[in-house]
């Protein structure tokens, strides 16, 4: 739907801002922009002078002041100067500023023309920059504006004014209009700034919603520190070593939410949690996939959901109903950084059967089923299946000596009246297994049938391949 005021660059603010509190400022502003040059005024945007002048066109000069104050305000950094100006025709401190930033350039080769009056599309290229320049990416907004005027640009300015436009930066007027070469007000370039403070301030909410999982009560964030995780949690059940030799934090405790938690150098890099209670980016467990927002990208590979960032990777877990049913949440850098290794150690073996045999229960009980109790015998029985599976190059419920599951059970020792195995071959660790293991619907059936009481799992693994067996059955006694 196309967007028009009958003023251009009078975009309203739709959030608040927490501000100083100051002094009301004289200004000259129109009516509709004495508000807004007092807000860019406590946020430190301004000058006395330009307050005083917001009706009058603002210079390249002045809008470089505006925008080196804006990039220090969001970012905390200060911009450092260079010693030698590239332009025959300015040396002032905060135009070179903007151009050590990338923000500005000349008009031509070595002129800057500090005094001209600036351009509206002169402005979008400079709104742009500077909202790269402070950290965000623009070019997710590059689509298509509605202006009947702006097609005979240079490809690049149309880029520029589709990004200000699509991020809610700039209007056009009701003609259908966006006027490019029209020089700009004080109160208007004010207007704009301010929409790009609120634009950032809400990426910048949004990103801290992708870096966190709520877990039901309790939330935790990538990026957090171990004490931190820990004044919040508590001591964890016990500290597991992953594939990737870093230590992972369970919680496995009553009275907390299931969740596994991984720290490189004292920081979260990944969280995986499959429990019901959670929440991420407002989509909670039991979600359908046909009702999560967009910005999230279905993977059918290992059904899951994927909202990927510049700081996070959030995979949504499907089960075989398209049901969310867990979050595996990673830093960018880790969910394409760390290499498996290709083989595990015996301790890293029973920590991963143990992590999925806790993991199923805890899916059990949200279903309202008994748990499961550990045999060491199945898991000596589903082992060995295991390691015969990856020492002869198979994948099958029968073994290569003709074996069922039934007969390896009952060899063991095993009594029982009804069993039931059920076979996962997948590349990864525990989040991954438990992806694939509720993938699939015949899977996902039997580790939770209601009749079965008792259980070992087994896992063996193959150039970072794991193959897991989880033998099952129930009370020969009851």
């Amino acid at each position: 739907m196309k967007r028009f005021a009958t003023m251009a660059m009078t975009c309203l603010l739709c959030a608040s801002f927490v501000v100083p509190v100051s002094a009301a400022v004289e200004t000259n502003a129109s009516a509709w922009a004495v508000e807004k040059m007092q807000t860019a005024y406590d946020l430190g945007f301004l000058t006395d002078d330009m307050m005083q002048h917001a009706t009058d066109d603002i210079t390249r000069k002045d809008f470089c002041k505006i925008v080196v104050a804006f990039y220090e305000k969001v970012t905390g950094k200060d911009v450092q100067v260079p010693q030698e100006s590239p332009f025959s025709d300015c040396e002032d401190t905060q135009v070179l500023a903007a151009y050590s930033l990338g923000i500005i350039a000349g008009v031509e080769p070595g002129v800057f023309r500090p005094d001209a009056t600036l351009t509206r599309e002169q402005m979008c290229i400079m709104l742009i920059r500077t909202l790269s320049a402070c950290g965000l990416d623009m070019t997710q907004n590059n689509a298509e504006n509605p202006f009947s005027d702006t097609k005979n640009l240079l490809s690049s300015t149309q880029q520029y004014i589709n990004m200000a436009y699509h991020a809610g930066l700039v209007s056009g007027y009701e003609d259908g209009t966006f006027a490019p070469k029209k020089t700009l007000r004080v109160q208007e370039a004010v207007s704009a700034f301010l929409c790009a403070y609120e634009y950032y301030e809400s990426v910048q909410q949004s990103n801290f919603e992708k870096n966190r999982v709520h877990l039901g009560s309790k939330t935790v964030s990538i990026g957090a520190t171990k004490n931190a995780v820990i004044g919040a949690w508590g001591q964890p059940t016990r500290i597991d070593r992953t594939v990737h030799g870093l230590e992972r934090y369970v919680y496995a405790q009553s009275n907390t939410p299931y969740v596994m938690i991984i720290f490189d150098q004292d920081k979260i890099v990944e969280i995986f949690s499959p429990v019901q209670n959670m929440k991420y980016c407002n989509i909670t467990g039991g979600t359908q996939l046909g009702n999560i927002p967009e910005g999230f990208t279905f993977v059918e590979r290992n059904n899951t959901i994927v909202c990927e960032s510049a700081q996070a990777k959030a995979q949504l877990i499907l089960d075989y109903e398209n049901r969310v049913s867990g979050i595996l949440l990673q830093t960018a850098d880790f969910a394409q950084k760390y290499p498996q290794q290709t083989e595990l150690t015996t301790q890293q073996r029973l920590a991963i059967q143990k992590e999925l045999f806790e993991i199923i229960n805890v899916k059990r009980q949200e279903k309202g089923l008994q748990v499961l109790q550990w045999e060491d015998v199945l898991m000596e029985s589903a082992y060995a299946h295991s390691l015969d599976m990856v020492e002869q190059e198979y994948f099958d419920y029968t073994g290569k000596d003709g074996r069922t599951p039934f007969a390896r059970m009952q060899e063991s020792g095993m009594t029982f009246h009804s069993a039931t195995e059920v076979l996962v071959r997948y590349q990864g660790e525990t989040p991954q297994l438990y992806m694939e293991l509720m993938r699939v619907a015949a899977r996902y059936g039997n580790v939770f049938d209601a009749q079965m009481s008792r259980s070992g799992i087994g896992i063996a693994d193959r150039y970072g391949i794991l193959y897991m067996t989880i033998d099952l059955c129930d009370d020969a006694t009851a």
